[in-house]
């Protein structure tokens, strides 16, 4: 199955940064998990702030390339370019930006505007 509004040339250049950033965000992940070695001293407050940060680095590129493998596996099914919730094309210029993006500017806008708001008793 092949979406009609992306090329196979653009197609294949966003799968190639996808797996490049893949890469990358392994590596990173794993260097921010060997970074973290337990140690047994004193507590300091500027090793806890530095861990703290560490620890939400590793949380972010974690999220980060569960979009990306995401990403590669709509790419793999067909569904590449389409927006999850409501099924309409995403733009070029938006997956050119983001080529992760999983949804339109509308769902994505809906999806942030509901979560940000607080939930009603």
């Amino acid at each position: 199955m092949s979406v009609a509004h992306i090329t196979e040339q653009q197609r294949a250049a966003l799968r190639a940064r996808l797996l490049a950033r893949a890469r990358v965000l392994v590596e990173e992940i794993g260097a921010g998990l060997g970074g973290g070695k337990l140690r047994q001293e004193p507590f300091d407050p500027v090793s806890s702030e530095e861990a703290r940060v560490g620890v939400s680095s590793v949380q972010r590129d974690t999220d980060e390339l569960r979009d990306v493998e995401s990403a590669l596996a709509r790419l793999e099914r067909g569904t590449y370019g389409l927006c999850i919730d409501c099924g309409n094309p995403l733009p070029y210029v938006r997956l050119d930006a983001l080529p992760e993006a999983s949804r339109c500017m509308h769902c994505e806008n809906e999806r942030e505007r509901t979560r940000a708001s607080p939930a009603s008793l």
